[in-house]
């Protein structure tokens, strides 16, 4: 007579134990493609500031000056008119003045639009870019994330307009006024601008500056 072969099946125990592997497995993997994807995302917010910089040195190239608005541009008399260093796109807050787009718009070709900020005032992009020339071609975006949305402002990977700072002064004027002021938006414990004429960034996926730049996920170009 034949013996049966029998299987055993898992015991409870057994299926515990593969379960708890199988969960540990599929967060680790969840984690490394979650850092893999930020790491990737902070890569192309950093290539996105680069050709931002590149157009702006054409444009400054061109014009002599970072584009700054009539309003904002010391004067010729630069002691009693000493002008502002500006933030535009800076996030959403009380003292919120200025969108991107005053900057944006002029840089991507753009010299008919007004543009109207936060505050009421108007920026007119004729007064930045009388002769209509291109110094960036920048990516349209619906979603407004890593692109120019249909507002007109430059969105970051994460869907956070990309803060630009405008330096007011010369590069042949006073060591302070030469200092770019970010008003602490763009200052770090360990990172924060100097001399620059201008600086962008961004406070990550989070969207919430953090006191020290090393780390945290806030990317900066200068």
């Amino acid at each position: 007579m034949k013996s049966l072969n029998r299987t055993r099946g898992f015991t409870l125990v057994e299926l515990m134990v593969v379960i708890v592997i199988v969960t540990v497995l599929a967060s680790l993997v969840f984690m490394f493609s979650n850092r893999a994807m930020n790491k990737a995302e902070k890569v192309t917010a950093i290539q996105q500031m680069r050709d931002l910089s590149a157009g702006m040195e054409a444009y400054i190239a061109d014009y002599k000056t970072p584009p700054i608005p009539g309003g904002k541009a010391p004067g010729s008399d630069r002691n009693k008119e000493p002008g502002w260093d500006t933030i535009y796109g800076d996030p959403p807050q009380p003292n919120r003045n200025y969108g991107n787009e005053a900057i944006i718009g002029p840089l991507s070709g753009d010299s008919a639009s007004d543009f109207q900020m936060d505050n009421g005032e108007v920026f007119r992009a004729s007064e930045l870019n009388p002769k209509g020339n291109q110094y960036v071609q920048f990516k349209y975006s619906e979603e407004k994330k890593n692109g120019v949305g249909e507002d007109g402002r430059l969105y970051d990977p994460w869907g956070h307009e990309v803060i630009i700072a405008i330096n007011a002064h010369a590069p042949n004027s006073t060591p302070d006024e030469r200092r770019l002021n970010t008003y602490g938006l763009g200052e770090w414990t360990d990172k924060k601008p100097r001399f620059e004429r201008y600086a962008f960034w961004s406070y990550g996926k989070d969207g919430v500056k953090q006191d020290t730049y090393s780390n945290s996920d806030d990317v900066v170009f200068w």
